[in-house]
C-alpha cells in the first residue's frame, strides 16, 4: 500500500525561512544588551573594607610612633647641645663679676665680725650627721683630686673647684635659727624655703650675684643637698658635681619648655664631658635614644614600608581587575 493511497489529497507543509535575530520587536541584540559588570561586586567588600581599616591604623601608628621619635630627641644631651652653644666670653665675663663681688662681701663680713670666713670648701658639721659628713667629705675629694675635671674647668673658665670658696649644709632643716647657723640673709632663708624638700632635685645652689639681694651673710655660696642625694654615692657625687658649677658661679640655661630629660647645665660641653666619662648618669642617655628615639622611629619605618606594600598591592588588584574586565 502506498502513501498516496493513505492521504492521497496531502501535501508535504512548507514554512518560510526564519529569520535570526529578527522579530516583531526589533534585534534582539538590541532587546537584550551586553551587562555591565560592576566592578564593586567583582571585589569582597569585607576584604576592600579590610585593607581600609589596616591602611588607616597603619598611618595612625605612624604619625604617633613619629611624634614619640621626635620627643624623645628632644630629650637628649644632643639636642640640648645643638640649640644652646656656651658663649664663654660671657660666662667668663659672669664668674669673674660674681667673684669680686662675693669677695668684696667677705672683706666686708671680716670687718663687721673681726674673723674672716674660711677659704675652701666647709661642710656644715654641726647640721649633718657623722655618715652624712663623710660621705660628703668622701665624694668631695674624690672631685676635687681628679686632675683632668679641674684642667678642662681651669681651661673653660679661668677656674677649677679648687678655687671654690662655699658651704654645704642640709637644704631640709631650714628654720629661722638654722638660717643664722648657716649664714643665710632673710631672703636666703626664703629661697631656701622655696626650693627645699622637692622629691626631684637632689640639691640647690645659694649665691650672691651683682644687681640682686643677698642671699648670704659672708658672700660664700651655700650648696644645699636634699635628702635624695644621699640616696646612693653615685646620687651624692652628682649632686655635688652639679652644685659645685653653680658654686663657681657658671650660669645655668634652662633648655627647651619641652626638654625634660635634661637640666640647666647640660649645655656645658666640661659637663657632659664628665658625665659621660664618670658614668654618673649610668644608662640613662642610651635609654633616652632607645627607648623613645630609635624604637619609635623603628616603627615608624615599618609602617612606612607597609604603606607601601599595601599601595603596590592595591595597584595591582586595579591592574589585574582592568584587563579582566577589558577581556
Amino acid at each position: 500500500m502506498s502513501n498516496t493511497a493513505l492521504f492521497p489529497n496531502t501535501t508535504s507543509p512548507t514554512f518560510p525561512a526564519a529569520e535570526v535575530g529578527v522579530c516583531a520587536q526589533g534585534p534582539i541584540s538590541n532587546r537584550w544588551p551586553a551587562a555591565k559588570i560592576n566592578k564593586s561586586a567583582i571585589v569582597d567588600p569585607f576584604v576592600e573594607g579590610s585593607t581600609r581599616y589596616y591602611a588607616k591604623s597603619t598611618i595612625f601608628w605612624l604619625y604617633l610612633s613619629f611624634l614619640v621619635g621626635v620627643f624623645g630627641v628632644l630629650q637628649t644631651q644632643w639636642f640640648v647641645a645643638f640649640t644652646n652653644r656656651p658663649d664663654y666670653t660671657q660666662i667668663r665675663k659672669d664668674i669673674q663679676e660674681s667673684k669680686r663681688l662675693q669677695d668684696q662681701l667677705a672683706r666686708e663680713y671680716g670687718l663687721r665680725s673681726g674673723s674672716t670666713p674660711s677659704a675652701g670648701i666647709e661642710i656644715h658639721r654641726d647640721l649633718f650627721n657623722t655618715p652624712q659628713t663623710e660621705e660628703i667629705e668622701g665624694q668631695l675629694r674624690f672631685l676635687l683630686q681628679d686632675d683632668l675635671l679641674q684642667s678642662d674647668l681651669k681651661r673653660a673658665f679661668g677656674y677649677d673647684f679648687r678655687d671654690i670658696n662655699a658651704v654645704v649644709f642640709p637644704g631640709w632643716l631650714i628654720y629661722e635659727s638654722v638660717s643664722e647657723q648657716a649664714g643665710l640673709t632673710p631672703q636666703g632663708e626664703l629661697s631656701v624655703l622655696r626650693s627645699s624638700g622637692s622629691s626631684t632635685s637632689l640639691g640647690f645652689t645659694l649665691r650672691d650675684q651683682p644687681e640682686q639681694q643677698r642671699l648670704t651673710i659672708d658672700g660664700r655660696p651655700r650648696i644645699a643637698l636634699n635628702v635624695g642625694a644621699f640616696k646612693t654615692r653615685e646620687t651624692l657625687r652628682f649632686a655635688l658635681f652639679h652644685e659645685l658649677f653653680h658654686a663657681m658661679n657658671v650660669p645655668g640655661i634652662s633648655p627647651s619648655r619641652f626638654t625634660f630629660a635634661q637640666n640647666d647645665l647640660t649645655y656645658l660641653t666640661e659637663y657632659r664631658s664628665y658625665l659621660w666619662r664618670s658614668g654618673l648618669e649610668g644608662n640613662r642617655q642610651y635609654l633616652i635614644w632607645l627607648l623613645i628615639v630609635i624604637i619609635p622611629w623603628t616603627i615608624s619605618l615599618f609602617c612606612i614600608l607597609r604603606l607601601v606594600n599595601l599601595r603596590r598591592a592595591k595597584r595591582e588588584s586595579d591592574k589585574m581587575l582592568s584587563g579582566y574586565l577589558s577581556s
